[in-house]
């Protein structure tokens, strides 16, 4: 896989795990979408993801699962076209290409931020992402909305220029990542859970690269 292939795969995985500014929101209606992060113990859900790259005539697509626990982090696992995994904790990135794990230490950077949004999303931090990210929600949080981060950072803003998470209510729906270099990923969501307790067997299976999957 080339160097930029990879940082991409990288960039849009690290958007799956996981969220035109807009005045028809209170701040409640966000606050009470943050609380909804802040109450699920665990994420699973199942994902189709297309990468539309400017180079490329068609879009590359993934298949596979992620997954997200407080205390292990935010996995995810391709299985189509090919198997490979992130694994997202507190001090790094992991990357297994399907043969080998790469691990990315996490420095103060712009990379840390970017992936620190996505822990403190995930974890209802909602000032921690709003420290770094400009927050708008459109719609309401018990019908559809969207919640769209804009970096604030210049070394995020560089990399990436917009994050927008969709949902329903409780029901997670769409990622959409727009990379700086203009390309960007769409990522659609099935099988959502947001009440998923994972077991200690779990933890030492999903949160594990290489993955020990079913």
């Amino acid at each position: 896989m080339s160097r930029i292939l990879r940082r991409r795969t990288l960039l849009l995985g690290l958007a799956c795990t996981l969220i035109a500014s807009s005045s028809s929101a209170t701040p409640t209606e966000l606050e009470t979408l943050f609380a909804r992060f802040r109450k699920s113990p665990g994420l699973y859900a199942k994902f189709v993801e297309e990468k539309h790259i400017d180079l490329l005539a068609e879009p590359l697509k993934n298949e596979g699962t992620i997954h997200y626990s407080p205390t292990s982090g935010l996995a995810r696992h391709c299985r189509k076209p090919s198997v490979s995994s992130l694994l997202l904790t507190a001090n790094s990135v992991q990357v297994w290409d399907g043969k080998k794990v790469d691990v990315l230490p996490l420095a103060k950077g712009a990379l840390r931020t970017f992936v620190d949004a996505f822990r403190m999303l995930l974890s209802g931090d909602r000032a921690g992402v709003e420290a770094h990210f400009r927050v708008s929600l459109d719609g309401t949080a018990d019908g559809a909305w969207t919640v769209r981060l804009t970096p604030l950072d210049e070394g995020v803003a560089k990399m990436v220029t917009k994050i927008a998470l969709s949902g329903n209510g409780g029901n997670l729906r769409e990622l959409r990542l727009d990379e700086a270099s203009g390309d960007y990923g769409v990522t659609t969501f099935s099988e959502v859970d947001f009440a998923r307790r994972y077991t200690q067997a779990d933890e030492e299976s999903v949160f594990h690269l290489p993955p020990r999957l079913p």
